[in-house]
């Protein structure tokens, strides 16, 4: 390929293994923008927050797997309980703002939102 034009490096990977990765990246980038969605909405739109904890269904079981999206928090422990739980950061608090939270959770989460009847 000519370098006036530009040149496009390619990597050759299984096939499978290619998909797979990019799912992974997928997830990962989802889960990054949950993230800073979150930090958002409890920080600067409190009204939404109160609304949607309105909405929302159930109690924490303590499973701890909130608290492993995207990484596993520094603050929790190996059996899975936060070790600053009354003191929290504003987003672990608000935890699930809405049914998108809940999205890569596998079902393990005590709180639910149901969806209102159009």
């Amino acid at each position: 390929m000519d370098a006036a034009k530009g040149s496009r490096v390619t990597f050759r990977l299984h096939p499978r293994q290619s998909v797979l990765d990019r799912y992974r990246v997928y997830v990962k980038m989802v889960q990054g923008y949950g993230k800073l969605r979150r930090y958002y909405l409890s920080r600067f739109r409190s009204a939404y927050v109160a609304r949607m904890k309105g909405q929302r269904k159930g109690a924490c079981v303590r499973c701890g797997s909130c608290c492993s999206i995207m990484f596993r928090c520094p603050h929790l422990e190996k059996v899975n309980h936060c070790s600053i739980y009354g003191r929290h950061y504003r987003p672990c608090n608000h935890f699930p703002i809405d049914y998108r939270d809940l999205r890569y959770l596998e079902g393990v989460c005590g709180f639910y939102f149901e969806r209102e009847a159009r």
